[in-house]
């Protein structure tokens, strides 16, 4: 019986995983096609969010309000980047 269950659990994860990137191709496929409505949607989302008091999450795991939605890429601009910061080092060492 409890076999059965394990069966059932993975074959469940499986198909859910299989349908999270089928959806995940046909978003990028639609991004790339419209990408100012695409804009427009993610902007409307993120200020839903924010006004629910939902946090964005970057890449790195760090939440930041300066996300930028424009481009799709996070613009902390609060931090320097690890390479700006020794760029930054050498451009005072010269």
């Amino acid at each position: 019986m409890e076999n059965k269950r394990l069966i059932a659990a993975a074959k469940t994860a499986v198909i859910l995983r299989n349908y999270q990137r089928a959806r995940q191709r046909a978003l990028t496929k639609l991004a790339n096609a419209h990408p100012e409505e695409y804009k427009a949607y993610l902007k409307e989302e993120k200020h839903n969010d924010h006004t629910q008091g939902k946090a964005w999450i970057d890449i790195h795991g760090n939440t930041s309000s300066s996300m930028d939605t424009n481009t799709g890429a996070n613009t902390d601009r609060g931090r320097d980047t690890p390479e700006q910061t020794r760029n930054q080092s050498r451009a005072s060492n010269l």
